[in-house]
């Protein structure tokens, strides 16, 4: 058709091509499509999701890896604004992780990226996922607030906190309102006796003191 008609599938309206809302007439996409390519970049590298849209949709508009990249940080603007939407129940008790990890460049030269990642859960089963480059101009402790009223944070609300011995991790904790102390994770106490298991090892066995302390 000279003048294709597109319905919107939020309010059901029939528009042609030229009469399409600005947010969609610029990328000629659908919300559908906007949040396939934006789950899609989330899960997988921009090649990769560009790749994989190629084998799905026979439209070649839109699914070029830069296109993807600039869609999907536009998408992560727009959510960042969004008030979050608490459930109907409270939660009484709530965990929450702390972890950061670098995401180091393969270019010379170039800044390694130090990422810090969340993870909220309740007894109900609900779950929520943050994360946050450091030095970047977004403060970590937004995304902590935010989702914590996304599981249903209320005042009563007991919050254990889990994390590694970082005094970083744990000052972003307190600053997020939450006051007992972070209790460290199983994986760091595993490294932690793995650290002391190297050092025993190293001892000599002519001590008895040592063999004791070895075992």
């Amino acid at each position: 058709m000279r003048l294709p008609r597109f319905r919107c599938a939020g309010c059901g309206g029939t528009e042609v091509g030229i009469g399409w809302p600005s947010h969609c007439r610029s990328t000629r996409s659908t919300p559908e499509l906007d949040r396939l390519r934006a789950h899609l970049s989330a899960l997988m590298t921009y090649r990769v999701a560009a790749g994989l849209l190629e084998q799905m949709f026979p439209v070649d508009a839109g699914k070029g890896p830069e296109t993807l990249r600039r869609h999907t940080l536009r998408a992560g603007e727009a959510l960042a604004d969004c008030a979050a939407a608490r459930p109907e129940t409270a939660a009484p008790a709530i965990a929450v992780t702390l972890d950061s990890t670098f995401i180091r460049s393969c270019e010379d030269g170039e800044r390694h990226l130090e990422v810090r990642v969340g993870n909220l859960e309740t007894k109900s089963g609900g779950r929520q996922v943050f994360g946050a480059v450091a030095r970047s101009g977004t403060d970590i402790k937004v995304p902590i607030h935010r989702n914590l009223e996304a599981v249903g944070r209320t005042d009563s609300s007991a919050l254990t906190a889990f994390t590694d011995g970082c005094p970083g991790l744990r000052r972003i904790l307190a600053d997020a309102g939450v006051a007992e102390p972070p209790i460290l994770d199983w994986f760091h106490i595993g490294m932690r006796l793995q650290h002391l298991t190297q050092i025993t090892s190293a001892l000599a066995t002519d001590d008895p003191a040592r063999v004791s302390a070895m075992t």
